[in-house]
């Protein structure tokens, strides 16, 4: 119980952004405006994941909490080489695509790891 109460706490004081993920970007014009809209939120949820790892960690024992830390070793390597894919093609479309893959799957990641501590 004190877990739920923590995270729901945490989530408070970083007023991370609403579930829908683009809101507030859907007004930005060109290229620079979008992905910098789409990292600010993605650097939201990334508090929320560094937030809620520890808490998971901390609800996990031996061969779990090995396997637990492979898991966000790995998704981290995951998200990077992932978002990095849509980065590295011409066109600056590119850009906010590789932006909105870092969003979208940390929002994902801190979503997975609050909804493993809460009852």
């Amino acid at each position: 119980m004190p877990a739920v109460i923590f995270i729901m706490a945490i989530q408070a004081a970083i007023a991370g952004p609403p579930q829908d993920t683009t809101e507030g970007c859907n007004d930005k014009y060109g290229t620079a405006a979008l992905s910098s809209c789409y990292s600010e939120h993605a650097e939201s949820w990334k508090r929320r994941v560094i937030a809620a790892y520890p808490i998971a960690l901390d609800h996990t024992k031996g061969r779990q909490r090995d396997a637990l830390k492979r898991a966000q070793d790995a998704w981290l390597k995951y998200r990077a080489a992932s978002c990095e894919f849509y980065e590295l093609e011409q066109g600056s479309i590119h850009f906010i695509w590789g932006a909105y893959c870092m969003l979208d799957l940390t929002r994902r990641r801190a979503l997975e790891l609050e909804e493993y501590v809460q009852p």
